[in-house]
This record gives structure tokens, C-alpha cells and sequence, in this order.
């Protein structure tokens, strides 16, 4: 093992966005088909965010996501687990994008039954994935590194505990705009 300092670099990344923007999308429009001729009087298209801090508490951890075991003994920049709720009216679907390397199956179900518990919303509405972090603690064993048992037993908690938290910060209004201007720029807001 190589005690050598390891940098979190949490990415949350545009394709996590484009990603995210495409389920909003895919929501609407299954909600529209399944709703045609239906009045959508009263109905919101609502988000509620929160990201929850999943920086491990105990050093040195084990990392991996390269060709040996490796252990970090300190934080450079935080972890996080960035939770969205979007909820039509009619259904509520979570998403959340953990910093993490990979996370085995056994934890993002263990996650699920957890937020599912906490918040009514179906674990088959729920999706989570990792950013491939390669300095995250190690959640799954791969390429000679064992798992860091302590932190993927706490793991799902703190993901669920996002989830729950940005339900809970329901409703939110976002906006984008964009300029004519020279070169191009968009922003987006959400309050």
C-alpha cells in the first residue's frame, strides 16, 4: 500500500447534465402521452436538490481505480452525493450522482429501500450512479484493492439522506436564459 496524499476530485461533469436534462425530458413526455385529453389545470413541474457531504470521517481509507491498492490519509475537496427530486404531479423520480469510483449493486438497492422508506418514492423511479472518482474511498473491490468496509456499510445512508433532503426542498423554480450576444453564453438559476 502506498501512503502517498490522493486529491478528491468530486466531477459532477456535463454528461451527469445532459443526462439528468434527458430523463426531465423523457418524464414530460410520458407524463403528456399518458395525460392527453386529461386537464393539467393545477398541475407544477417541481425540483427539490440537496447535496449531501459523503466525505469519510476515518484515515486513512482505501481508494481505488488504479492498477494497485492505494489508501488516502486526508481531504483536498469534499465528497458529495447530488440528489435531484422532480415531481409532475402525477409521479416523483429521484437522481442522485455519487463521487465515487463504482458502486456495487448491493449498496445502491441498500440506498434505495432506504430513500424509498424515507420519502414514498418507488426504488424503480429512483436512479443513481457514480462519477468514477478515482480518489473516492473504495466501495468495490477491483484491480487488487479491497473495499473499504467501514464507508460502504455508511454509504447508503448518506445517499438515501440526500434524497430525502432534496424532496423535502421541494418545490424549487429554475430558469435558463440565453443571449444573442457574441459569444453565446447561458445561464441558469434556480431559487
Amino acid at each position: 500500500m502506498s501512503d502517498r496524499k490522493r486529491t478528491w476530485t468530486p466531477f459532477l461533469g456535463w454528461a451527469a447534465v445532459a443526462a439528468m436534462t434527458i430523463i426531465t425530458a423523457a418524464l414530460r413526455a410520458q407524463s403528456a402521452a399518458a395525460e392527453a385529453g386529461a386537464s393539467a389545470a393545477g398541475r407544477v413541474f417541481r425540483a427539490g436538490a440537496h447535496a449531501v457531504d459523503i466525505t469519510p470521517e476515518k484515515f486513512p481509507v482505501i481508494v481505488n481505480g488504479g492498477m494497485l491498492e492505494q489508501t488516502a490519509t486526508a481531504v483536498v475537496d469534499p465528497l458529495h452525493a447530488r440528489c435531484l427530486v422532480l415531481d409532475d404531479g402525477t409521479t416523483e423520480i429521484a437522481i442522485a450522482v455519487v463521487d465515487s469510483c463504482m458502486v456495487p449493486r448491493a449498496v445502491l438497492d441498500k440506498a434505495k429501500a432506504l430513500a424509498q422508506e424515507a420519502t414514498g418514492i418507488a426504488t424503480n423511479r429512483m436512479l443513481i450512479s457514480a462519477t468514477h472518482a478515482h480518489s473516492a474511498p473504495a466501495v468495490a473491490g477491483c484491480l487488487g484493492s479491497d473495499v473499504q468496509e467501514d464507508y460502504a456499510e455508511w454509504l447508503p445512508g448518506r445517499i438515501a439522506k440526500g434524497i430525502e433532503l432534496a424532496q423535502k426542498n421541494l418545490p424549487r423554480r429554475g430558469s435558463v436564459g440565453r443571449s444573442a450576444r457574441t459569444p453565446r453564453t447561458c445561464s441558469a438559476g434556480a431559487t
